[in-house]
């Protein structure tokens, strides 16, 4: 079936019109200047190595609050507080995808396009001599919901002390910008997994988080009195340190001075504790270290450790309702090993993580005996090929043993059907730059779960809710003003 956006048709005339104009009326400006290069009047290869992954400059100048040079004598390269539209720019991001699953009946196909799909909007630069702010945010067209919704908002302290060991960054943001594999350098896709409104909720759109990061824990709940339909987290969806926006601060820079290879990063991430109606704070570290060896190759190692506390609480889904653990709520502790390594045309980055969880009690007997796996790990590998300057092919593989709820009690399931499967995922696509900000970007992604594996009778049966989704393409236009 083919379900277009409403008045997609309309959308696209304008969208096509809009960008001609703007092509007509401004030529070469999307070429090489978006807000940061009209800001310092340098070019976008300045601060990209390819775009849209950033280099060592690039990264100096994100973490230093949008300034570039500006110690031992160089030039400052920053907004000179002239013209306001210097801080401003436009994302236009229009999209097709099709995507096949199994929900009985079987066989359903669902494809959509959305024209334009996502307008965003960013305002961003160095606005004090040691301070620079970042705000954006975007309206999603394809949800039909009249919102703005706010991504990112934060402050950047720089150069507390000597230049480039201490940095603060304070709001709301992306806090594993250290690690390979970062949400914005992937082919924009569904941000989180979708799911459909059904017991169980089956998986129809994989999201761009990579497994290594994701959920990875069944039988675990954000707090709330759940229902067999919501008795688990979304596992396969992002969670700390690959999320789009996490409110915290986050001290980081490079201990021995600008030019020392080795980064540290320490932080704080706010959420809400699932016992009470109260905060929490997560506690994270990250070590990485850069270097480059003598044929050329660039190289990154990165080991990171998070945290949470009163992350979620663990239960038994019975008869349409659950049971909560009689000793509270679980803690989380994720520690994970990543890699970039980038040479002539090539690169290469992956990340393993494990992640573990406080083991659930229940003083009922017959309840007692539920078999938990206390451990859950997940890799990511991505390959990509610069087959040319304005063209990137990549290939990603994703593989996630998911902990937490193993077999639920024998008084409940006789059969004893496992409930946490192993899930895996093959993407291939590629990436077209017209412009080094107008971005055409492709991508197919075949699901690897064995889908012999079944969903426990006692909780309605059928296929098993992450072997529901067997494939998806996208097809995305992506443009930056």
């Amino acid at each position: 079936m083919f379900y277009p956006s409403i008045h997609s048709a309309s959308r696209a005339c304008l969208a096509a019109t809009g960008i001609v104009v703007y092509l007509l009326a401004v030529p070469g400006w999307l070429g090489a200047m978006p807000s940061f290069a009209r800001q310092t009047s340098l070019g976008c290869q300045a601060c990209h190595n390819s775009v849209p992954r950033l280099g060592a400059a690039g990264e100096e100048f994100l973490w230093r609050g949008f300034r570039a040079g500006g110690d031992n004598g160089e030039p400052s390269h920053a907004w000179d507080g002239k013209n306001l539209f210097d801080l401003v720019s436009l994302r236009l991001i229009s999209s097709a995808d099709h995507a096949s699953f199994q929900i009985p009946p079987a066989g359903i196909a669902d494809s959509a396009v959305h024209v334009p799909r996502l307008l965003g909007l960013s305002v961003a630069g160095n606005l004090w001599q040691s301070a620079g702010i970042w705000l954006d945010g975007d309206y999603d067209f394809s949800q039909q919901k009249p919102l703005f919704h706010i991504q990112r908002g934060f402050v950047v302290i720089h150069d507390l002390g000597p230049p480039g060991v201490a940095h603060i960054k304070l709001g709301l943001f992306e806090h594993g910008f250290l690690l390979p594999l970062q949400p914005r350098q992937l082919l924009d896709g569904h941000t989180e997994p979708r799911v459909a409104q059904s017991t169980p909720s089956y998986t129809t759109r994989w999201g761009n988080t990579p497994l290594a990061y994701a959920h990875k824990f069944y039988g675990l709940t954000a707090g709330v009195d759940s229902t067999a339909d919501d008795f688990n987290w979304v596992v396969g969806q992002g969670s700390m340190l690959h999320h789009e926006g996490d409110d915290g601060v986050a001290l980081y820079g490079r201990p021995w001075g600008p030019a020392s290879g080795f980064i540290y990063q320490l932080g704080m991430v706010q959420a809400q504790r699932v016992d009470s109606e109260s905060d929490r704070l997560d506690a994270y570290a990250v070590l990485r270290y850069d270097f480059q060896l003598a044929n050329g190759t660039r190289w990154q190692t990165t080991v990171f450790q998070y945290h949470a506390n009163h992350a979620a609480l663990a239960v038994l889904p019975l008869n349409g309702s659950s049971v909560k653990a009689d000793n509270g709520d679980t803690s989380i502790q994720r520690t994970g090993f990543g890699f970039h390594a980038a040479w002539d045309r090539y690169e290469l980055e992956g990340v393993y993580v494990m992640d573990r969880m406080d083991e659930p009690q229940f003083n009922n007997a017959a309840l007692s005996d539920g078999t938990w796996e206390l451990q859950a790990g997940g890799y990511s590998l991505q390959g990509l090929w610069h087959y040319r300057d304005d063209t990137v092919i990549f290939a990603r593989i994703d593989s996630m043993s998911p902990g937490g709820l193993r077999y639920l009690p024998t008084a409940v399931d006789a059969a004893q059907t496992q409930i946490n499967n192993w899930q895996g995922v093959l993407g291939l696509g590629g990436r077209y730059y017209w412009r080094e900000t107008i971005m055409l970007g492709a991508g197919v992604y075949l699901s690897q779960t064995p889908r012999a594996n079944p969903w426990p009778a006692v909780l309605g049966g059928g296929i098993h809710p992450s072997a529901n989704h067997t494939d998806y393409f996208k097809l995305l236009l992506d443009v930056i003003f």
